[in-house]
């Protein structure tokens, strides 16, 4: 008889936490006037990826005032984390958030790997070697070849694809890995040794998480004491809500270099980004393929 209620008892738990659970993922934290997607995330800058960055930059100028660094230029980093998996969610592993007030559901979608923001100090080489690394996202690509190519790597997990908001840069994918960037400015003048930046990042990353050049405990900065903490959630949140729930729209900070191409270059994408496709000159819908929409892009395109 005992066992009888205990396990009673034990399943009314189960049930409790799983309706609290729903209840607080169903929670409205911030008004949203714009839809927020990533179905792009792997071949240009989307509205979900733009969002978190700005959210971050925006933190970090806050945590950064009255400290030695004040003054010092901030460059977001980030890398898409759900931006359709080959091997871990597959086509329907992406963001798509439409306008209305964002949940905390919402936020896991946004930034599915929570995490506390974390700052790292870089000279320009050791930025620029890091943002080399990310880039073997993409397949090299042969302009001369006419049969059609894969823009992305595939075998190339997305957690991995760091982007970087607050400097712009051009990657050139018909070159091999190690030597894409083949533009980086700050202000409009090229990134060196000589400049020095503050890298808003995660905590995981700057502790050397995924393994990128320079992204390391030893480059921390700034207290990470409790009261000093902000999860990136909590940011994307506050920048919603101090903002009046806009999203900022990509701004082309880092682009593909144009090049024009004999064959179709193509990628791969939920079918339902078909809905945004007509938004991009570039971008076109060739068709579907084992759940996957296959889409072209037009790699002489330039933003």
């Amino acid at each position: 008889m005992l066992k009888k209620y205990s396990l009673s008892i034990f399943l009314v738990l189960i049930l409790s936490f799983v309706l609290l659970t729903s209840v607080i993922s169903a929670e409205e934290v911030a008004p949203l006037n714009n839809r927020v997607t990533s179905y792009m995330a792997r071949v240009m800058e989307t509205t979900a990826v733009e969002l978190v960055q700005e959210a971050k930059l925006h933190y970090a100028e806050k945590r950064i005032k009255g400290t030695e660094y004040e003054g010092l230029p901030l460059v977001s980093q980030m890398a898409p984390q759900k931006a359709g998996r080959k091997d871990d969610g597959g086509p329907e592993f992406y963001i798509d958030i439409d306008s209305g007030n964002i949940t905390e559901e919402d936020l896991v979608s946004l930034n599915f790997f929570g995490d506390d923001i974390a700052y790292l100090k870089l000279n320009g080489e050791e930025l620029k070697e890091w943002m080399e690394a990310g880039m073997e996202n993409f397949n090299q690509i042969n302009p001369d070849k006419s049969e059609d190519q894969f823009l992305v790597d595939e075998d190339y997990v997305d957690y991995n694809f760091d982007i970087f908001e607050g400097i712009n840069y051009v990657v050139d994918v018909t070159k091999p890995a190690g030597e894409r960037i083949v533009e980086a400015t700050h202000d409009g003048e090229p990134i060196t040794k000589d400049d020095e930046f503050v890298v808003v990042t995660n905590q995981y990353r700057s502790t050397g998480g995924g393994d990128f050049p320079n992204a390391v405990k030893e480059n921390k900065i700034l207290s990470t004491k409790e009261e000093d903490r902000k999860s990136v959630r909590e940011a994307i949140a506050d920048y919603l809500n101090e903002n009046n729930g806009e999203a900022p729209e990509p701004d082309y900070n880092w682009s593909l270099a144009p090049v024009d191409t004999e064959g179709q270059i193509l990628f791969r994408s939920s079918p339902d980004a078909k809905d945004i496709v007509d938004n991009f000159e570039h971008i076109g819908q060739v068709g579907e393929y084992s759940g996957w929409g296959i889409y072209s892009y037009d790699l002489s395109w330039t933003p």
